[in-house]
């Protein structure tokens, strides 16, 4: 809604337009937002358009009730959507209820997935145990005395890796 503000401004009418913009918002209260959104528009246009100093009219005390039903128009746009927020506070209940079950699954998924990769591990390291005493076993001690005390050492290695991990 508009309005032709030069004509307000050269008719000097600021009080008949707050009249009417007062009108318009007790009616956009009860409205709706759209409605409302729109008053609060041409509350800003009043404000910004009417002049700064006029000692004809009290202009800032018009622009000081502009100022106040804009507020009342944003405290009832906000009133609006508490009522439909509460209303809703059970469904919100429930989705909140299903994140965190959601949550939960993926924190055991998660714990199950790095518990499987332990175990891979320790396998690994088994299994390179077992084959690295295999071949520590097939070397003659009095042939390979520097292999033998080098494997030996890494076996020691591996058993510490193995328990560490167990």
């Amino acid at each position: 809604m508009s309005r032709n503000w030069t004509l307000i401004r050269k008719q000097g009418i600021w009080g008949e337009t707050l009249v009417d913009l007062i009108k318009d918002a007790k009616a956009a209260v009860a409205a709706g937002a759209a409605e409302r959104d729109a008053v609060r528009a041409d509350l800003r246009d009043f404000i910004d358009q009417s002049p700064n100093f006029d000692d004809s009219i009290p202009v800032d005390k018009y622009d000081e009730v502009a100022g106040n039903l804009h507020k009342e128009l944003v405290q009832a746009d906000l009133e609006d959507q508490l009522s439909n927020m509460e209303g809703r506070q059970a469904s919100y209940t429930e989705i909140l209820k299903e994140i965190r079950r959601i949550a939960d699954e993926a924190n055991a998924a998660a714990d199950a997935i790095s518990l499987n990769r332990v175990r891979k591990v320790v396998d690994s390291v088994t299994e390179a145990f077992d084959s690295l005493k295999e071949v520590r076993d097939s070397i003659n001690k009095a042939d390979e005395p520097k292999l033998v005390q080098s494997l030996d050492a890494l076996l020691e290695a591996f058993k510490s890796v193995k328990n560490a991990v167990k």
